[in-house]
């Protein structure tokens, strides 16, 4: 595998937590002579990461500060600043862009990357900003992406994902699912269709011949995958593999119970769901139908990372960095707000995560 030519900095906010841990070592493990700055407000996490690191350095950050990044030289200025923990205030992504640093977002739901296009227009250079905030870092969308074609976009796209919460999970995870019983839209045939939190269950077969039902969720690949015209229509269906917790949740969502508890609630009680410690396989599938005339009209694609969520979405936000690096002739992504499933090249995503450990099964039909 060939490998970046100069050492490039990279600063990874939230370094030393869930997922911002795995970043750290699957890019000291893919370009060992990338400096790598791992950055927070716990110096003694941080610090234990970087010695751990060929090239690493822990740095204390505070996102709520008014400059984060006050203080650094020159020298010192990143490369890539990766956003592995929730950015409230837009307080990093201000201090990068006014120092003209690419910037890579784990954590933003649709909203907030309009909040990004607002700060990005306040500033005089304008930088390259990714928002990697679909499902496990983009992953899905990027598996999308890879097998259609832009002139010819799919009929519809189904993914359906298998979540076990005693898997390690970040905690942004939980967040994902504080308003699960809001409505919200998706596309069908070409038109939004407005659809209930956790409605339209559908048996689906994952491995082992386990059929569970899944349910829809709000995940932002439902509207970005239509707006990049890679399909016409798209819906992503999640199940809990823990059945008392996927039954439990599916209730307390479907009998209003939890609308009416307060948010703080709501979110302390996913916490508490999503503390899993352990390393379990996550799996999720992407079914395409394609428009009629092909060979091959339905293909579907079923990812495993056997280390578990936190590495899928690591080794996702890893291929993304190497893409604002221009990694091994890499596309750049073009300055302004851009996803991960726009990359022109995003077949070098999938092979970069193979790479990284993650299965791609393709089935045609």
């Amino acid at each position: 595998m060939a490998r970046v030519t100069f050492s490039p900095l990279i600063c990874v906010v939230g370094g030393y937590g869930v997922v911002g841990s795995h970043i750290c070592r699957l890019l000291a493990s893919r370009h060992p002579q990338a400096r790598i700055v791992v950055a927070g407000h716990d110096m003694q996490k941080a610090g234990l990461l970087a010695r751990a690191l060929p090239h690493g350095r822990p740095w204390a950050l505070e996102v709520g500060d008014d400059d984060p990044l006050a203080g650094l030289e020159e020298d010192e200025v990143p490369d890539v600043l990766v956003m592995a923990t929730l950015d409230p205030d837009d307080h990093v992504l201000r201090a990068a862009a006014r120092r003209g640093i690419p910037v890579l977002d784990l954590t933003r739901s649709l909203d907030r990357i309009d909040d990004a296009r607002e700060v990005l227009a306040d500033v005089d250079e304008l930088i390259r900003f990714v928002a990697a905030s679909g499902w496990m870092a983009g992953a899905a969308a990027v598996t999308v992406a890879a097998h259609v074609r832009p002139d010819e976009p799919a009929e519809q796209v189904e993914i359906d994902i298998l979540m076990v919460v005693a898997d390690a999970l970040g905690p942004e995870t939980a967040t994902r699912f504080v308003d699960a019983h809001k409505s919200f839209a998706i596309w069908i045939e070409g038109r939004p269709r407005l659809v209930r939190g956790l409605a339209g269950p559908r048996r689906f077969r994952f491995s082992g011949d386990r059929i569970v039902r899944t349910r829809l969720v709000s995940s932002p690949e439902q509207e970005t995958l239509v707006a990049h015209r890679l399909s016409n229509g798209v819906t992503v269906r999640l199940a809990v593999a823990e059945v008392a917790t996927h039954v439990g949740f599916s209730v307390l969502v479907g009998t209003k119970i939890w609308s009416c508890l307060p948010r703080a609630t709501r979110r302390r009680m996913l916490q508490r769901l999503t503390t899993g410690q352990g390393e379990h396989p996550h799996e999720f599938w992407v079914s395409i139908v394609r428009p009629a005339g092909g060979d091959h009209r339905v293909a579907q694609i079923r990812v495993v990372d056997p280390h578990g969520q936190r590495h899928l979405a690591a080794a996702s936000a890893v291929s993304q960095v190497e893409r604002l690096l221009g990694w091994n002739g890499r596309a750049v992504p073009p300055v302004g707000v851009s996803l991960p499933e726009s990359a022109p090249d995003a077949v070098r995503d999938v092979e970069a995560m193979a790479q990284m450990g993650v299965r791609f099964d393709v089935t045609l039909h």
